[in-house]
């Protein structure tokens, strides 16, 4: 069993000093998935990362290809084929940097100010990642024994959906036998105020079109007489919800189980102040099913959402034109126990049920479907969490949802047959995704520290499992 047990070397100033200067040179990648121009960029990145693990002592670390794909890293420490083995999943890849124009400087030139690392991934996701590769560093680089195996994974496709995840872990899955699964890129409830998100949602993605006439019409010529996909498009999406925000699709809600007591003694414990909520987002008043609660419709309840609506002519000025299709883009967010193929097809059959006879409907079915998952929050293996997360920041952690989907959490859980556990250190003003991306520095330390202790804590733990 580990020394560090109950005394985990933490990092000096030096060492902090050290990990931050690795991540600038991590955020200086502009490893942006969704866009071909920047594969290079994406190789760049995989190989750093790979670096990253070796220079924290993983002696086994290696980039496996898949083909159309960045590839995949994955770092081994293998101390006893019958001992637990701990799997650890990030990404290296990124969103996209725009709008550049409201950055406040540049998004791959990392700046720090007022305590802040500013630069796309900074937080999402890796800043995170940076914090378990970190701590593994300052463990096994203070002479200290690890009594269980560890795995790294980083894929370089999780902003695009990991289309390829699937296909990776039918070729390489057999070599990724692990117990315990964690994940980093999930949120903090607040500064000094950690938590464990205990439920994430699923999700399913279309793309409409639909169409009328062979081209476009002049609408002065035929307006009146031609029916306007723009208008039956916005007819027909009116029939996927009532006026008050509930989904009206018939066999939506298949396999959406209700709300169990302890779920509702956890969501009452979380300090959750609506009007603050409301107004960090500019809105008066929030919107949607009145029969559940703001965070049980955020959180444990299933949703239908418009993404984009568009067609016709959208230039500076008027062109006066019938368009001859309209275009949008729908996402579903999913609770366990829903299948996304399922509420893809009966979506479809919705919309087909209620299209005009004179109208035409295509639907693509986009890639990044996954299922929604849900853990115990008084689960034996999260008492190391707890206790980590306690120590490192002072205050017990909370445990909260998340609405948002991490397609790879329940594709590794069902291909490996491993618990997720999802302790993540984003804060409610990172602006992931967003122009100023950023990671607070203090909560990147104290993170650090967190982890040391649970990777610690879990010497005794898992090996009792």
């Amino acid at each position: 069993m580990s020394g560090f047990a109950q005394r985990p070397p933490l990092p000096d100033a030096h060492k902090r000093q050290d990990y931050l200067a690795r991540l600038i040179e991590y955020l200086k990648i502009p490893s942006i998935s969704a866009d071909p121009a920047y594969a290079a960029d994406l190789d760049r990145c995989a190989n750093y990362t790979a670096d990253l693990l070796r220079w924290a002592g993983m002696p086994e670390v290696e980039l496996l290809p898949i083909v159309g794909a960045p590839a995949y890293v994955v770092a081994r420490r293998m101390v006893n084929p019958q001992a637990p083995t701990l799997l650890i999943y990030g990404h290296y890849d990124v969103q996209p940097e725009i709008p550049v124009e409201r950055w406040t400087t540049p998004p791959f030139t990392p700046h720090v100010r007022q305590d802040r690392l500013f630069a796309r991934g900074a937080t999402d996701d890796k800043g995170q990642v940076m914090m378990h590769i970190a701590a593994i560093a300052q463990l096994l680089q203070q002479g200290g024994e690890i009594p269980y195996n560890l795995i790294f994974l980083v894929e370089g496709e999780e902003e695009i959906g990991s289309p390829h995840l699937q296909q990776f872990l039918a070729s390489y899955g057999a070599s990724l036998p692990c117990d315990l699964l964690l994940l980093s890129d999930t949120a903090m409830w607040d500064i000094g105020k950690p938590a464990i998100t205990t439920s994430i949602r699923g999700m399913a993605l279309m793309e409409l079109t639909l169409s009328s006439a062979s081209r476009d019409l002049h609408s002065g010529t035929y307006g009146g007489a031609v029916a306007n996909p723009l208008e039956m498009l916005s007819r027909l999406l009116t029939t996927l919800k009532d006026d008050e925000g509930r989904i009206l699709v018939e066999g939506f809600h298949d396999g959406v189980l209700p709300i169990s007591p302890a779920m509702s003694d956890e969501l009452q414990a979380i300090p959750f102040n609506e009007t603050v909520w409301r107004q960090g987002i500019g809105l008066s008043q929030s919107w949607g099913d009145p029969d559940y609660a703001l965070l049980e419709r955020l959180w444990m309840r299933p949703t239908l959402e418009i993404n984009g609506l568009w067609g016709g002519y959208c230039g500076q000025g008027m062109k006066t034109v019938l368009p001859a299709q309209a275009h949008a883009k729908l996402s579903m967010r999913l609770v366990p126990n829903q299948d996304p193929a399922h509420v893809s097809r009966v979506v479809e059959q919705h919309l087909y049920k209620h299209l005009p006879p004179h109208a035409h409907l295509q639907i693509e079915h986009a890639p990044g479907s996954g299922f929604g998952l849900r853990v115990d929050g008084a689960h034996p293996l999260l008492h190391a969490v707890r206790r980590g997360l306690e120590e490192a920041f002072g205050e017990a952690p909370l445990l909260i949802g998340e609405g948002a989907t991490i397609p790879a959490v329940a594709a590794l859980k069902e291909r490996l047959g491993a618990m997720p556990i999802l302790i993540g250190f984003a804060l409610p003003d990172a602006k992931c995704h967003a122009p100023d991306e950023n990671i607070h520095l203090p909560t990147f330390y104290a993170g650090i520290e967190a982890l040391i202790r649970i990777y610690s804590y879990y010497s005794a733990d898992l090996m009792q499992e």
